[in-house]
């Protein structure tokens, strides 16, 4: 049994095949900063990563809830997510396609 990653054998494999998509993704984008690389690699969401490399995270794949603001300068977005299982919330800001803050509530 893997003693790093608990769950069924089906979530594990999607967990391996999420890790398989993000080591592919940093493959294929050799311009990305040493720490995105590095914390893509390492199943981590920081500041300053694109919606696409969140995308990339099976549980920020497609957010339930946007709301979007754009001005003449940049287009702003919030996604929401609210995870029944755990009963917890979270907040993701983007300001012109790039990962600024993230709340819990």
């Amino acid at each position: 049994m893997d003693t790093l990653f608990q769950g069924t054998e089906k979530t594990r494999t999607a967990y391996a095949k999420e890790q398989e998509a993000r080591e592919k993704y940093v493959k294929e984008h050799p311009e990305l900063s040493p720490e995105i690389k590095e914390q893509l690699l390492h199943g981590c969401i920081i500041r300053g990563m694109t919606k696409e490399q969140v995308r990339l995270f099976s549980q920020f794949s497609r957010p339930p809830d946007k709301i979007r603001t754009t001005t003449r300068y940049r287009a702003d977005e919030m996604w929401i997510y609210n995870f029944k299982d755990s009963n917890q919330r979270i907040i993701l800001y983007f300001k012109s396609n790039i990962l600024v803050e993230w709340k819990y509530g």
